[in-house]
């Protein structure tokens, strides 16, 4: 593009291809959105914040996207198998595979269609190479950035560990705080104890004295 720079061009690019996906998403009634959970979905199941995660979105923008693939019967949800019934678990139905190869088919016929314009089946084939050489990349970016949060995750998690076993030292050394001060007001009783016992011997010795010299007299 003549007067625009290499790195804008590829953005306007990349956009126009998107518009041009879109418009052949529509064909099977799909939004750029849905495909992309879709798209996902297909490689395994999932819950939401993971997807959130991949696609780069907020929580709430992936939960109101499935809402419409769970109204038609494209995406299943699931409580998880680990026994919690607030992690949901996401899938695509057997509708929603039979609708993503559509997809897949309109959007690839569109593409080659426009590659078709350059006249030259080497260059078509270049052009749709290309894609999948973008394809490859983006997926090794995405698994980077999970790859980056799952360890922030661990060290969150190893955080959190550690202040509770902080916290459970510090509550050990309260309580064994309030033993020996319990123990020292136990040996301040005994010893108060020990001195009226030496009183009462004192007193004991002195009551027999004092009847020694009664006696005497």
């Amino acid at each position: 593009m003549r007067g625009v720079p290499v790195t804008a061009a590829c953005g306007r690019v990349a956009a126009r291809l998107a518009r041009q996906a879109e418009q052949a998403l529509g064909e099977v009634d799909l939004s750029l959105p849905q495909y992309r959970i879709m798209l996902l979905l297909d490689e395994g199941s999932a819950v939401a914040s993971r997807l959130a995660d991949a696609l780069a979105v907020s929580r709430p923008t992936v939960t109101s996207v499935v809402d419409g693939l769970v109204a038609r019967n494209l995406v299943s949800r699931r409580h998880g198998d680990d026994g919690d019934r607030r992690r949901i678990g996401l899938s695509l139905t057997s509708a929603g595979r039979r609708l993503l190869d559509a997809a897949d088919r309109a959007v690839d016929a569109r593409l080659r269609d426009i590659a078709g314009h350059l006249g030259n089946d080497a260059l078509v084939e270049d052009a749709m190479a290309g894609l999948d050489v973008w394809r490859t990349a983006l997926d090794a970016h995405r698994a980077a950035k999970l790859g980056a949060s799952e360890v922030g995750a661990a060290k969150l998690g190893a955080s959190e560990v550690g202040a509770a076993k902080l916290g459970a030292s510090e509550v050990g050394a309260a309580k064994l705080g309030a033993s020996e001060v319990g123990a020292a007001k136990l040996g301040a009783s005994e010893v108060g104890a020990a001195k009226l016992g030496a009183s009462e011997v004192g007193a004991a010795k002195l009551g027999a004295g004092s009847a020694t010299l009664a006696t005497t007299s």
